[in-house]
Order: structure tokens, then sequence, then C-alpha cells
């Protein structure tokens, strides 16, 4: 039974309780409950310490764990590539013994042009796509063609 129950339950048995045993009962139910708000007050004081527990094991494992080592990356160099020009060759008969003016454009064209020039071509090969540099005349026509390759 709770003191407050048993207050309860005095002041209904004995209508003339003495002053003194009131008083006394009254005291005893104060202790009682500041105890039960002390215990209450201490249990929720305390809740955030586990969360703080796994926070400060968190830390640890960040800031004193191992580190992967890494292997440093070498450095390479970087590829030097070379182009390889053939001649130029005319592409009309008006192009021989010209002076080269004009421009120089680069194109792709079919591996099976080069054939047409007399170069020797891998018959697998040809439909594949190689590097040529087209002579326009000042007019824009095209005047000659060169093919070029590109070596490691």
């Amino acid at each position: 039974m709770t003191p407050q129950e048993l207050v309860k339950e005095l002041g209904r048995a004995t209508p003339g309780c003495p002053p003194e045993m009131e008083q006394r009962l009254r005291l005893l139910y104060r202790a009682e409950l500041d105890q039960a708000e002390k215990s209450a007050a201490a249990s929720s004081r305390f809740w955030w310490w586990p969360g703080l527990a796994v926070a400060a094991a968190a830390a640890a494992l960040v800031f004193w764990a191992p580190k992967p080592t890494r292997t440093p990356a070498r450095a390479t160099a970087p590829a030097v590539l070379q182009e390889v020009y053939t001649d130029f060759y005319a592409l009309d008969a008006g192009a021989v013994g010209m002076a080269p003016q004009g421009t120089v454009m680069r194109v792709r064209v079919p591996r099976a042009t080069m054939r047409q020039f007399g170069l020797p071509v891998n018959p697998e090969l040809l439909s594949d796509r190689v590097d040529a540099e087209v002579l326009l005349g000042q007019e824009g026509t095209a005047r000659a063609i060169r093919f070029v390759s590109t070596v490691h």
C-alpha cells in the first residue's frame, strides 16, 4: 500500500486522527514522493549516455583505426605519337609539277584509296579508314593527297 493510500485509509477509519500521526504520515508520504522523483530524474538525466558511448567509439575508430596503405602511382611517360607521311600523290594531271599553294586539310578516307596509288594494303583491311591530308588549290579543288600513319 502506498503512503497516499495509507493516509486516505486512516482518514476514513479514524475521523479524529491525532495531528502528530497525521503530520508523521505526511512526512513519510513526502519522503516517499521525493525518493520516487529523484530516481525518475536520475534515470531521465542520463538517457543520452548510450548515444555518447556509441559516438565516442565511432570517433575512436575513425581517428585511431589503421589507415590503408596506398602504393604510389607509378609515373608513366605519356606515349609519344609520331606521324609518318607518304609523298603527295597528284589527283589530276594538271597538278603535276605545280608549286604547292593552297590549303592542306586532314580527312579520313577508306584504306582502299591507298591501293589506287600503288601502296600495299592488306585485303582484310580495305574497308578501314586511314588519315590523309588533301592539298586544296586556291580555287578549292583537291590537287594532291598524302597518307598519314601514326607510330608509337
